[in-house]
């Protein structure tokens, strides 16, 4: 095996982070929204690397999260910060970086061009939609972004 085999080994098998924003309905289904994978996120008001630290993530999807709702609507609940990891084809794990938010009845701008697709939280996934095996590790990471009372009133 020479170096570059190595190398392409190694990179294969690295985790991908992506970054994402999930809407939480109802009855607790998540509308997964994320970009393809890419180096920079282009969000609201600053620009973040795949790499970037939690702060950076979290202020950056409070930008997303108040442009989505620059009508006027307010945030209903918490929010919260997930990962999902689901093995590929070949068995290696793929990371993605979620953050799911509870806005009532927001609906992404149709503008938008997200993949779309469905993912578990507190119920299980609709038929055929995902993988059921993907985890989701939920922890109130966002909630005082969204509503800096939250915690006290749980």
């Amino acid at each position: 095996m020479t170096d570059a085999d190595a190398f392409d080994t190694t990179k294969r098998r690295a985790p991908q982070r992506h970054v994402a924003l999930a809407l939480l309905s109802a009855r607790d289904e998540v509308l997964l929204v994320r970009q393809t994978q890419q180096t920079c996120y282009s969000l609201p008001m600053m620009t973040v690397t795949a790499d970037a630290e939690n702060d950076a993530l979290s202020r950056a999807v409070a930008a997303l999260q108040i442009l989505q709702l620059a009508d006027g609507s307010k945030a209903v609940d918490s929010a919260w910060l997930g990962r999902f990891a689901a093995p590929d084809n070949h068995g290696r794990l793929d990371m993605l970086e979620v953050y799911i938010a509870r806005l009532g009845e927001a609906r992404l701008n149709a503008d938008i061009n997200f993949e779309r697709a469905w993912a578990p939280l507190l119920s299980l996934p609709p038929e055929n939609m995902i993988d059921p095996a993907i985890g989701l590790q939920v922890m109130p990471a966002l909630a005082s972004l969204i509503d800096p009372d939250a915690r006290h009133r749980r």
